[in-house]
């Protein structure tokens, strides 16, 4: 375990690694010796390249979300449902490759709505989840259930990254999606 003293007023700077002890020009942030370099936040890149944001956030209460486990259960009860279904990618899904579905009722019109009592179930309930909330955002979505509270859905492919992974990787995991999949807003980031 690293350990550094500097006492001010004092010419030597040391760091302990253990049982050695090396004298230090400068003692960094990162407890090196090394100049004090800070890296900035900045919400725009540094060349001409689309922006990162972020996925689609359904805030539903898991209600617009269909688990791989159950998406055959669902699909066999609820027929007419399947043209508004998508696979559903936050960053677990992503890294494991694992399955997981959503309702993408964007666009879906009234008359096909009423046609899947299933799916006015799982509407009514985020209405509920949503008007039950704390933030008055979040309470005004309640109009719209039938939709994910943020939609950044890209009209073409795009590329994803995790926004968190494994230091035990020794590659930054990056994919490459079709708009057909929807990217959840707490685990990737997406440029299209």
């Amino acid at each position: 375990m690293k350990t550094c003293v500097y006492t001010a007023g004092r010419a030597e700077k040391i760091i302990y690694d253990g049982d050695t002890k090396m004298i230090a020009q400068n003692i960094n942030p990162y407890l090196v010796d090394a100049p004090n370099v800070f890296i900035e936040n900045r919400k725009k890149p540094l060349f001409d390249v689309p922006e990162l944001t972020d996925g689609n956030r359904p805030t539903d209460g898991g209600n617009l979300i269909i688990e791989g486990a159950d998406y055959e259960i669902f699909i066999a009860n609820e027929p007419n449902a399947l043209p508004y279904v998508r696979k559903y990618m936050m960053a677990r899904e992503f890294l494991h490759n694992e399955d997981r579905y959503c309702l993408w009722l964007v666009g879906c019109p009234p008359s096909e709505l009423k046609k899947m009592p299933l799916v006015l179930k799982r509407i009514e309930a985020v209405r509920q989840f949503r008007q039950a909330s704390t933030k008055k955002a979040t309470q005004n979505f309640a109009e719209t259930p039938a939709i994910f509270q943020e939609i950044r859905h890209p009209s073409s492919s795009y590329a994803v990254i995790p926004f968190t992974s494994s230091k035990r990787r020794k590659y930054i995991p990056i994919g490459f999606l079709t708009n057909t999949t929807v990217a959840g807003g707490w685990g990737l980031v997406y440029s299209a």
